[in-house]
Order: structure tokens, then sequence, then C-alpha cells
């Protein structure tokens, strides 16, 4: 299989914000390894900010071995979601690698911060609406591919593949619209005890 885009879930990540982060760092080595195009982690839930969590991003977003890592290999970072009512520190964070990465096209490397997938969607409808009073759009102009140029998401290809962390096997709200056909593993465990070897044993499979 292909793959140009994988993303991931971190159910149980607020148990062990540090471990986490350590996880993401060492699955973008292996994004890297892989040449696999695009990487996107679902952070943060739009109706838990988890504090702790978000410590431990602003920390991980300025470390030195990060920053290193994402400019040697011209890695583009976007952040999804309502990143915009981050706490401060953790928001001067996202935004300041944000404008340093926003020429990069090697990989991407795609955040999701206070993140709901149907809220993704109906902001996306909202869009949709502005577009029609506006006269830009009409009715009957709305289709799928029009919905996905008004996602979150409207730059990415849909994943091929959603790697789902956690004990429960359910479906979450995380990219609702674009997870249609991509295959789902889940790992059973919570994600600070994610491996590297959990990663290509799932790829191998593929």
């Amino acid at each position: 299989m292909d793959l140009k885009h994988i993303a991931f879930t971190t159910v149980g990540l607020k148990l062990n914000p540090e471990k986490g982060f350590q996880v993401i760092s060492q699955l973008i080595d292996q994004q890297i390894n892989h040449k696999i195009p695009v990487f996107t982690f679902h952070i943060t839930h739009r109706s838990d900010p988890e504090p702790n969590t978000l410590i431990a991003l602003t920390k991980f977003l300025e470390s030195e071995e990060f920053r290193n890592k994402i400019n040697q290999n011209k890695i583009k970072i976007t952040a999804l979601g309502k990143w915009y009512n981050l706490p401060s520190q953790t928001l001067d964070a996202v935004k300041k690698i944000i404008d340093e990465t926003k020429d990069y096209d090697h990989y991407f490397l795609n955040l999701c911060l206070n993140y709901s997938g149907q809220e993704e969607i109906v902001d996306s409808c909202k869009l949709i609406i502005r577009q029609i009073f506006a006269n830009k759009l009409s009715e009957s102009a709305i289709t799928k591919e029009i919905i996905k140029e008004n996602l979150y998401t409207s730059y990415f290809i849909p994943p091929g593949l959603i790697i789902k962390s956690g004990t429960e096997q359910k479906q979450t709200s995380f990219l609702l619209w674009d997870s249609v056909s991509a295959q789902l593993h889940f790992t059973k465990k919570p994600f600070p005890e994610f491996t590297v070897e959990d990663l290509n044993q799932v790829l191998s499979k593929l």
C-alpha cells in the first residue's frame, strides 16, 4: 500500500504527556524513514484542553531537538482546530513554528489542537453558507468536493490509515469527513506506550 497520509489519535496522552511527545518525535523519524508525506496527530480535544498536555506541547515545540529535526527535513507544521484559543504561551509557540516552516514542502505534520471533527464539518457548512449569501456559490453547486475545500484539512489528502490508541475500539470525531475510506488500526494501548515497532508491524501488514 502506497501510504501518503497516516493519522494518529493520542488517547492516554494526558496520562504521561512528556513520554507521549517522545513517541511523537520517534514517529516523525519514521515518517521520514518511510517517506510518508503527511502525518496528523490529534493532540487536544475541543471539550478538554488538558493543561498538562499543553505545557508538554509547548516544551516540545520549543525544544532544540524538535526544531533541528523540522528544519533539517523541511517539515511544514500546520495546526487544525480552534487552536487560536490556546493559552498564550502555547499559542505563541504554535504560531512561531507555523511561521518558521511555512515555506517547507518535503513533509507535512498536522497538529489537531482544540479539535472536534463535528465542529470541523459545522464550520465548513458555515463557510459555504457565507459563499452562497455572497453570491459566490449556488446551492446546486455544493458537492463533496466543495465541502472538502472548506474543511480544516482542505489542503491535505485524506489519510489512508488511522491508528487509534486507547483500549476502547470505537469511532470518535477525529477526521470524520476524511476517514471514510481509511483503514483503521486499534492499538489497544495508551498512546504513550505506542512504539516504533508497533508502527512498523502495522505497516508490514498493509
